[in-house]
């Protein structure tokens, strides 16, 4: 009986089992959710790090959105897109939906989102633009103080805001949180502060055409241009059917009105000026406020170079240079040109040692147009080295020339021939010594190679040299073995490495037994067994005991 029973049973099973597993993990996901689930204050507050608990209010973003925490309390849910600092009771918000609005500490909106721009001004007030109504200013309570019915609204740094419209402009000076006054309004067409940037003047259009004016409503230009496009000092690019020219704040006419295009203007005085060709190409040429054209426009770029007074010239992707006076010092050949530094040494009052000082303008780098390997053109000689070279140096003006290839480091001479191998990790005037190299190898020992010729002052390495640490009287110690030596000025060694330490001559000691002709020039010590045994040292390496150091 009981077997009959079991057959149905066992039948169901397979039905049966499958329900009662699903039930137990149903509970158990229901059971980890409920665990995993953070309240979103908490998940903020547990974001706060360490350094924002500083006991006042501090700017705080979670998850890209901004607000307000003390310590771990919120102020203002971070909510925001971005929020205005200090923490105060007027701070400019920018919401979600990429509106401007403003809100106290405690979070309440006190102007709304409907702003396209709110932009506090250095003085404290703002500058506001509102959808469907225009630009207006507000002080710093959100308070309107100049209606929001214009076109445009431009804050400049000296403090002046523009409010601009069709027939309608206010130019104000902001003289703090509240104050501010009208300097000039204003029923020109048309009115355009961006050409002339910070300064007390503004572009004015009247019966289609633009002039220059002044804070007082005085006309520097008068409204006979298609456009004025920008004002350097006294002298402005302008346009008059169809062409450009550059005229004085006088009215007269200093780069005919001749040319499709005038960029800004270079120094001293120089103007690029463009030839519109097909298919919206430019070539570009250089004139001066003279009309004198200093170069044709061929070029597709000038540039000047910032340290030199150098243009560089571009065509057909090739570089080459050109100076003030249109002729070309490079040749259009390279695939690039830089400037590049030179040191010039100068004596010390007083003391032995040189002073040195980094200049621009006897060289550039010139780049191969196949690849990026370097060269070196002196501006006033010609090409001293073609480009074939990872890194170069000019270590004195004239040469030598530090050069890299394959990661090690060559010397040049001034006419670009080669004075050593390839074999050092780096070359330099290390010790401040303008005869003197100083000359590393790649295992870090270090040589001291001539200037003139880059052979070895003696045919030895160190582990370390430097100059003698007090005060540089032109003397130096090399170390090798853990012992130190002194060399001079040179760079000769003067004595074996044997002693501990070697410093400056200080006079704190007499010294018998030291020739007339002899100086000293530095005290030295050997560590013994016995102690330490001081030594002073004349201009030779000789040495002299003493009593102490």
């Amino acid at each position: 009986m009981i077997r009959n029973y079991l057959i149905p049973l066992l039948l169901f099973l397979p039905f049966l089992l499958p329900a009662q597993i699903n039930d137990v993990e149903l509970h158990d996901m229901d059971i980890q959710i409920e665990e995993s689930y953070v309240d979103p204050a908490t998940a903020i507050q547990q974001s706060i790090p360490a350094r924002f608990k500083t006991g006042k209010p501090e700017l705080f973003a979670y998850q890209g959105r901004y607000g307000y925490v003390l310590n771990d309390s919120i102020l203002i849910q971070p909510e925001y897109q971005s929020l205005e600092k200090p923490y105060a009771d007027f701070m400019i918000a920018r919401n979600a939906q990429n509106y401007f609005g403003a809100i106290n500490k405690q979070g309440k909106i006190i102007l709304p989102f409907e702003y396209f721009q709110l932009a506090r001004t250095p003085t404290g007030m703002v500058l506001a633009g509102k959808m469907k109504q225009g630009f207006g200013l507000l002080d710093a309570q959100g308070k309107v103080l100049l209606p929001l019915e214009y076109k445009d609204g431009r804050h400049f740094a000296d403090s002046t805001v523009v409010l601009s419209g069709p027939g309608k402009q206010k130019i104000v000076k902001l003289l703090g949180p509240a104050g501010f006054k009208v300097v000039l309004e204003a029923g020109y067409e048309a009115m355009d502060k961006a050409t002339t940037g910070d300064r007390s003047l503004f572009a004015v259009q009247e019966n289609g055409l633009w002039g220059l004016m002044d804070y007082n409503k005085r006309l520097i230009l008068p409204c006979t241009y298609d456009k004025i496009h920008r004002v350097y000092e006294d002298q402005a690019i302008a346009e008059k059917a169809g062409k450009w020219g550059v005229v004085s704040f006088q009215n007269k006419v200093l780069i005919p009105f001749v040319h499709d295009k005038i960029s800004e203007r270079l120094r001293y005085g120089y103007y690029r000026a463009g030839k519109s060709m097909p298919k919206s190409k430019w070539l570009w040429g250089m004139v001066d406020t003279t009309g004198r054209t200093l170069l044709e426009a061929k070029y597709d770029a000038i540039d000047q170079l910032y340290y030199c007074d150098f243009f560089k010239i571009s065509q057909n992707g090739k570089k080459g240079l050109v100076d003030t006076a249109g002729n070309v010092i490079v040749p259009i050949q390279f695939g690039d040109i830089y400037e590049l530094k030179h040191p010039e040494w100068a004596a010390q009052e007083g003391r032995p040692g040189m002073v040195k000082r980094e200049v621009y303008g006897l060289y550039v780098k010139t780049k191969n147009p196949e690849n990026d390997l370097l060269g070196l053109w002196q501006l006033n000689k010609g090409e001293i080295l073609k480009p074939a070279f990872e890194w170069i140096e000019v270590l004195q003006a004239g040469g030598p020339y530090a050069v890299q290839k394959e990661d090690k480091k060559a010397l040049f001479d001034g006419a670009g021939q080669q004075l050593t191998g390839f074999e050092y990790a780096w070359l330099g005037f290390g010790l401040m010594r303008p005869e003197i190299i100083v000359a590393g190898l790649p295992d870090r020992k270090t040589t001291l190679l001539r200037r003139s010729d880059g052979k070895p002052v003696q045919a030895e390495f160190y582990d370390e040299i430097l100059p003698i640490r007090e005060t540089d009287t032109g003397y130096m110690v090399s170390k090798s073995d853990g012992k130190w030596a002194l060399h001079a000025s040179n760079g000769k060694r003067l004595c074996p490495h044997q002693y501990t330490w070697i410093r400056n001559w200080d006079n704190s000691v007499q010294v018998t037994g030291l020739p007339e002709e002899r100086v000293l020039v530095a005290k030295a010590a050997i560590y013994s067994d016995t102690g330490l045994m001081f030594f002073a040292l004349d201009d030779t390496g000789a040495a002299y005991p003493v009593e102490r150091g």
